[in-house]
């Protein structure tokens, strides 16, 4: 079973809208709204910074980006908690393999999932400096797939594979 985490098992909106604001502060940048930020979620932190900058302040991707990830490094659980009824869905599937697949890197996602008390559950968490590919690409559902040895007969079809990804209901906004 696969997972992902923002908006999915974590509401973690907060802490990374408080984080891309910070950046853009510091460079004297106009803040954004949380709802314009949390449209940006979803391909990666590179990615939320470039549409968080726009294209008039590319220029300062790299800057932002250092600035970025040494607050959200501090900052990452001050406000992101469990969604309902996550840990009873993990509980009741236990004797299922279930892997954490998200475009957050690794490192973040490690350690939100370990401060929110729910490792224990995962046989993996792959974020998106894991591999070299990474969701939606159909490459890393089939190298889990053979990673973790399902019966070809046994696999999803394309389309369950993609609904596994995001298999709770998105109840808050991230």
């Amino acid at each position: 079973m696969l997972f992902d985490l923002d908006g999915t098992l974590a509401s973690t909106g907060d802490d990374l809208v408080h984080s891309v604001n910070h950046a853009l502060e510091v460079l004297k940048l106009e803040k954004q709204s949380k709802e314009r930020i949390i449209s940006f979620v979803g391909d990666g932190v590179n990615k939320l910074m470039e549409r968080a900058l726009g294209k008039d302040n590319i220029k300062y991707l790299e800057e932002a980006m250092e600035i970025f990830t040494d607050y959200y490094g501090r900052h990452y659980l001050d406000n992101s908690v469990l969604n309902p009824h996550v840990e009873e869905v993990l509980k009741k599937f236990d004797n299922k393999t279930k892997i954490v697949l998200t475009n957050k890197r690794y490192n973040f996602a490690s350690k939100i999932i370990k401060g929110l008390k729910i490792s224990k559950y995962f046989a993996e968490i792959i974020g998106i400096d894991s591999t070299e590919f990474s969701k939606p690409d159909r490459r890393i559902i089939e190298y889990l797939l053979n990673k973790y040895e399902a019966a070809k007969e046994q696999r999803p079809s394309l389309s369950a594979m993609a609904l596994m990804i995001s298999l709770l209901p998105k109840i808050q906004e991230y």
